[in-house]
């Protein structure tokens, strides 16, 4: 069983707050810090849960997916490029300011906006074939027991052997990286994100909550005790990012 973390106290209105100050600087500022690789994690983290899409899904049965906390869509038109024209593709985000930055590519299948919580969704029990949760996982967890209440949320939309795959910044396990690691987030990127969003509280939160978040395997138990029959899990870039699949029975 996973042991309890202390997450960054913060309400959920003052993270919604938050990304609406930095939503239009939020993928500029991110790629940034990231020198770029977060496209990388999120194309690795896709392979998992899509491994035969080389070129666009040949499921035969049309496809619904579901991009929860998807920000300003870079999971959701990833998904989109790995569609084909007839899924239907939703990208739900608390915050209006960061859904709006969300553009379509053309060729690509349409996706749906959907302003909601994911604590609380706005679907029946066994919509989605897939759902992807990317780099906001960590605003979830106010505490461990309500963490799990929100993968269970995300565990009931989903049909029964759909999929579940959860990208998010990870504790590696040498230890010299992860104290590297916590440096570089103490220090380059609230400075960084303050730079050029002018909004210095959002990437501080950001920064305190990459430290406070779980390591791959602690994570995998929350999953499997939401309920998740099967949870497999990817190590990206020496630990300090976990791709997470998981299966609903």
């Amino acid at each position: 069983m996973s042991v309890e973390k202390t997450p960054v106290s913060i309400s959920t209105k003052a993270i919604r707050q938050f990304f609406s100050e930095i939503s239009s600087t939020y993928d500029f500022v991110n790629s940034l810090c990231t020198l770029g690789l977060d496209f990388y994690w999120r194309k690795m983290a896709l392979k998992l849960a899509l491994p035969s899409s080389k070129t666009k899904t040949s499921a035969t049965t049309q496809q619904k997916w579901l991009d929860v906390c998807a920000g300003t869509g870079k999971m959701t038109l990833n998904l989109a490029e790995k569609a084909r024209n007839d899924t239907e593709i939703v990208a739900l985000d608390f915050s209006s300011q960061m859904l709006s930055h969300i553009k379509p590519q053309p060729n690509t299948c349409s996706i749906q906006r959907c302003l909601a919580d994911v604590k609380q969704l706005p679907f029946p029990d066994a919509t989605f074939d897939l759902v992807t949760l990317s780099f906001a996982t960590r605003n979830l967890h106010s505490n461990r027991t309500d963490l799990i209440r929100c993968f269970s949320e995300i565990q009931r939309v989903i049909k029964p052997g759909g999929r579940f795959l959860n990208l998010e910044t990870s504790q590696p396990e040498n230890k010299i990286i992860n104290e590297l690691l916590h440096f570089f987030v103490e220090t380059v990127v609230p400075n960084v994100g303050a730079w050029f969003s002018g909004s210095p509280a959002p990437y501080r939160y950001l920064a305190s909550s990459m430290k406070a978040f779980y390591n791959p395997n602690e994570l995998a138990d929350l999953l499997s005790e939401a309920g998740f029959r099967k949870v497999a899990f990817k190590q990206l870039t020496f630990g300090t990012v976990a791709a997470h699949l998981s299966w609903k029975a």
